[in-house]
């Protein structure tokens, strides 16, 4: 029986999705899902205007034939969001579980630029380039922004893809928090170095204890 360990907002959190976050294991859309909905209710205040787009998400707006069609299924405040995050997944669209890929999308409005960030060598960046061109309506834009390929520090190993997503979302939630006030030139906001970011094994050992934290409450 596949128990649930944790329900927290509107994610159910269940072993086998859990168990992905031992050494080794590829992250799975759920463990993505909840990280966001920690991010939203404990970390990032309702002023900020910093929305994370679900994998869910995302996936629609990648695949979806009519985006028009997407309106009702978008967050309200897509709009006047001030940066959005938005994992991407290189899954195929009518075939489930069949990506092995995550990256990192980010939109900063300020700028009018799409940054992206992938551990594994741009491997995503066609698919990143397609979202990217699918979501600039639902912005109000008639343009598509600008896409610019960040530096972003290798994976350790072929499954921590998910876990740099999460590690580099963590960081620049934290430094866009911090300089919202600040006058700061968006290129040295928007870029990772090498000591930015803790170990991946530090980083899933960080989430273990986070989810069994939340399920004692």
């Amino acid at each position: 029986m596949d128990k649930i360990v944790s329900q927290y907002g509107d994610v159910v959190l269940r072993k086998s999705d859990y168990d992905t976050l031992a050494d080794g294991q590829w992250l799975n859309d759920t463990v993505i899902e909840f990280h966001t909905e920690y991010l939203e209710r404990e970390i990032i205040p309702r002023d900020a205007k910093i929305l994370i787009l679900r994998p869910a998400t995302v996936h629609l707006i990648s695949h979806i034939q009519d985006t028009s069609q997407l309106h009702s299924a978008l967050p309200p405040n897509l709009n006047q969001s001030l940066a959005i995050f938005i994992p991407i997944n290189d899954g195929k669209p009518h075939i489930a579980n069949s990506g092995s890929h995550w990256s990192l999308l980010v939109y900063l409005r300020a700028t009018s630029t799409f940054y992206y960030y992938d551990s594994l060598h741009n491997a995503n960046i066609n698919s990143a380039r397609l979202t990217a061109r699918r979501l600039t309506p639902l912005l109000g834009l008639r343009i598509v922004p600008h896409f610019v390929s960040m530096w972003t520090p290798p994976q350790p190993n072929g499954a921590d893809c998910g876990i740099c997503v999460i590690a580099i979302t963590d960081f620049l939630v934290e430094k866009i928090l911090s300089f919202r006030r600040v006058a700061v030139n968006p290129w040295q906001l928007m870029q990772i170095s090498p000591q930015d970011l803790p170990s991946t094994r530090t980083i899933r050992k960080g989430l273990r204890t986070m989810i069994k934290d939340l399920a004692r409450k």
